[in-house]
């Protein structure tokens, strides 16, 4: 079965008292509301996994926004090449 976004929700029509299902697979959600959930405060770090495990599916490279301006790849090696580099550039 895939991934789920968020539960799936059931909606009573209450004129003809009908249930519709609704379900919310990571597949079908759009890239903005992605991001938007692994930048969240309040999202667990299993959900934030999901949602870079997507993003990578689809072929969207993440990287990490540091606080003088660069960017750096989201990987361990682009960690370390920036690691060494302040600390070259240091002395």
């Amino acid at each position: 079965m895939p991934a789920k976004f968020k539960p799936t929700e059931k909606t009573l029509d209450r004129r003809t008292k009908q249930y519709t299902t609704e379900h919310f697979y990571l597949k079908q959600t759009p890239v903005a509301e992605l991001l938007k959930s692994i930048n969240g405060d309040y999202t667990k770090p299993k959900q934030k996994q999901k949602c870079r495990n997507e993003l990578s599916r689809r072929g969207i490279k993440l990287v990490y926004r540091m606080e003088d301006g660069t960017e750096v790849p989201r990987t361990t090696q682009g960690l370390l090449d920036y690691a060494r580099s302040l600390h070259n550039g240091s002395r």
